[in-house]
């Protein structure tokens, strides 16, 4: 079943369960809607090793500090070797998130760089992509913190950026 007929199907089912204020049924089918594309995500992660293209790094990321202009030699542009960015002054192997990171990926100019700027910014400008944070708000700031949380609990932190 495709999204557009999960959703029909649920919203279909939410009008028949309504209570007297919509809230108990919209719940429901928030809930289910969010289980199933939940499942689809963990089913996809799972097979994408089966995905012509699709290499796991061969090159083990190494635990040590980086100069900025040793990032660009990870920026997921070499096959089998790992993709790191920075953060804040530390240096994520970001490579199981290869399908976000890397050459194909969405995110991919953070790649091989210290983008704080851009992950303030919410920018995917290459232009942005700097370790730079002068002039940004306290909003950008908190943005780039929530990024900075998001790398230290989903990505292993291999050392410092130095230079």
């Amino acid at each position: 079943m495709s999204a557009p007929e999960l959703w029909k199907a649920a919203t279909e089912w939410v009008d028949g369960v309504r209570d007297d204020k919509g809230k108990l049924g919209m719940t429901l089918a928030v809930v289910l809607v969010s289980g199933w594309l939940f499942l689809r995500a963990i089913a996809s992660y799972v097979s994408r090793a089966s995905v012509p293209g699709f290499q796991v790094p061969t090159e083990p990321a190494e635990e040590r500090d980086y100069r900025r202009s040793e990032l660009a030699d990870f920026g997921g542009g070499v096959s089998g070797r790992p993709v790191l960015l920075a953060c804040k002054g530390k240096v994520f192997d970001v490579s199981m998130g290869k399908d976000f990171y890397g050459v194909q990926g969405p995110y991919n100019c953070f790649a091989g760089r210290e983008a704080n700027r851009a992950l303030g910014m919410m920018s995917l400008k290459l232009e942005d992509c700097v370790p730079d944070t002068q002039g940004l708000s306290s909003d950008e700031l908190s943005i780039l913190d929530d990024w900075y949380e998001k790398f230290c609990k989903k990505y292993p932190v291999l050392g410092n950026v130095i230079d």
